[in-house]
């Protein structure tokens, strides 16, 4: 929380600027979109292209642990 980042271990390819939801561990949702992402090293990337892929990326609120970043459900 004190340097505003949320870390995460992903499951499908995900790139920055792209539009997701965090789902909470308390049913809520918010919208969240990766910025400022960084690998396990602390290196900048642009994606997270590897299975269980572990990177950060900034967040401006704090996060509840245990949340899943999911793609944004759209219903048509």
């Amino acid at each position: 929380a004190e340097k505003k980042r949320a870390y995460f271990e992903q499951r499908n390819n995900v790139k920055a600027g792209e539009p997701l939801e965090l789902l909470m561990p308390d049913g809520s949702t918010m919208p969240f979109v990766l910025t400022e992402m960084l690998d396990e090293a602390g290196t900048p990337i642009d994606c997270a292209p590897h299975a269980q892929q572990k990177f950060s990326a900034a967040s401006d609120k704090p996060l509840l642990q245990f949340s899943l970043l999911r793609r944004k459900v759209v219903k048509e």
